[in-house]
């Protein structure tokens, strides 16, 4: 058994080394992975440097930490009896295998690369296809990876190829990871089970923000503003339906109005809305909350970007948008947000602003999403320590934290027996005609409970199991 205990522990760190290698090669291109982002994304590198690239070294900073302690082999206490000794459980995650990381244009590093980190970390080998809007992240990654000693490690497919698709189904791939829009994955969620390819997959989301009874109004609706406005609106758990009590509705309200007037200026600093389709579904989910009753004020520098207001819940059936829009909804009791939550088909994560009260608490307690943020929106994409992953049509399955690392090995036992002196395996089975001689259940229960194992089964065989059935026993 030490044996092969040694070599699993070497699997182990053959692992921890390719991490390793891979933090080195992130930290050596870590100017060129942020220029080239810029390029693709439109985002300054300096915001590019403090909004994604610290989700890089938050993950650097967890990994160290957990995972060679995830990785090392452990010895299990085992609640099975055996006939001849002290039985020995072995267990360790190991790699899948080869797993394929299709790409998002919003958020390519903070988002892909802690998910190639994860993979490699556990011993995968990584073959990542970006977005085909991410045409410079792609160029410089590929250029960077050839001649390291990860080249065999990480495969990059090129953002326009589509052979992927028919790898998948032939199992070329052994997991999906997935991030995009909800109806790219449904269809690879789809194509995944039909195929027999465990997958992740991260959709998006339409969020709820929560602003508590006893919550700073003029703090909380600033934050929420830069939420959702800080990449006009372009990111899976941009805050789009603000819900404040209906005592604290005008008030809330006038701070809207006000804030959003007085940082307009900084709209035009905000990059466009990336593709046509992201236009497309951002002035859908505006004319649907209009037809509710909604009424929006908009930017008169950049008019795609919007605030509006309602009375009563809008209906939590929303579409899918992913522009800078959202809507402040009054409410009268608790139990209403709750309600909508349960009803919307998007799930990945909740704001609540303020320190909650004993009902709130007990709502929140009850909230079905992911991801609760107190305080603060948005940070839980970027801490590699915390699960990240959506409910419903909002994706299945976790990246990030212990249940990435989980998601990215699966768990082989070793079962063995430590002999006591003298002890021998059974020369038989017995049949169901002889444990029919047993009395009953309670008199095995009371013999184990008082008697060695070994005596039991010898006293077994003995007196009931063999006796006159098996003359070979």
């Amino acid at each position: 058994m030490k044996l092969l205990l040694d070599r699993l522990d070497v699997d182990a760190r053959r692992a921890f080394k390719n991490y390793q290698n891979l933090k080195d090669f992130f930290k050596e291109h870590k100017d060129g992975f942020i220029a080239a982002a810029a390029k693709d994304t439109g985002k300054p590198a300096i915001e590019l440097e403090f909004n994604e690239w610290i989700g890089v070294t938050s993950a650097f900073t967890f990994l160290d930490k957990n995972l060679q302690t995830f990785l090392k082999v452990q010895e299990i206490d085992s609640s099975f009896p055996s006939a001849i000794g002290r039985r020995q459980i072995y267990q360790r995650r190991r790699a899948l295998g080869n797993v394929l990381v299709l790409g998002t244009w919003n958020f390519p590093i903070s988002l892909h690369l802690v998910q190639i980190l994860f993979a490699v970390a556990c011993g995968n080998k990584v073959f990542f296809k970006p977005s085909p809007n991410s045409k410079a992240l792609y160029d410089y990654f590929a250029n960077a990876i050839q001649g390291s000693v990860l080249v065999d490690q990480i495969k990059l497919i090129e953002p326009e190829d589509k052979t992927f698709v028919e790898d998948l189904k032939s199992h070329v791939y052994d997991h999906l990871l997935f991030t995009g829009g909800s109806s790219a994955g449904d269809f690879f969620a789809k194509l995944c089970a039909e195929s027999g390819v465990p997958c992740t997959i991260e959709a998006s989301g339409s969020e709820l923000a929560w602003i508590g009874r006893n919550a700073d109004l003029d703090e909380s609706v600033e934050h929420l503003m830069w939420a959702l406005f800080h990449y006009s609106g372009q990111t899976c758990v941009a805050p789009r339906f603000w819900w404040v009590h209906e005592s604290q509705f005008n008030q809330t309200s006038a701070i809207i109005n006000e804030k959003f007037r007085k940082y307009e200026e900084e709209f035009l600093k905000r990059p466009p809305l990336r593709t046509k389709d992201v236009e497309i579904e951002h002035q859908k989910w505006v004319d649907w909350a209009t037809a509710q009753g909604a009424e929006f004020i908009s930017s008169n520098l950049r008019p795609e970007f919007k605030l509006g207001k309602i009375r009563q819940p809008l209906d939590p059936a929303s579409p899918q948008t992913f522009g800078p829009a959202a809507v402040l909804i009054a409410y009268k009791d608790e139990n209403q947000i709750l309600d909508w939550a349960r009803k919307s088909p998007w799930s990945l994560m909740s704001t609540f602003m303020g320190e909650p009260s004993s009902n709130e608490s007990a709502v929140l307690a009850r909230l079905e999403t992911k991801a609760i943020c107190l305080g603060e929106s948005v940070a839980t994409a970027a801490d590699a320590a915390v699960p990240f992953g959506g409910l419903r049509k909002s994706g299945q399955g976790e990246v990030h934290g212990l249940q990435g690392l989980l998601n990215m090995t699966y768990v082989q036992s070793y079962i063995g027996v430590k002999k006591l002196p003298g002890a021998k395996l059974l020369g038989a089975f017995p049949t169901m005609k002889s444990f029919e001689k047993l009395r009953s259940l309670e008199d095995v229960k009371n013999k184990i409970s008082n008697t060695a194992v070994v005596s039991v089964f010898k006293d077994l065989k003995k007196n009931f199991l063999f006796k006159g059935e098996n003359k070979n026993g």
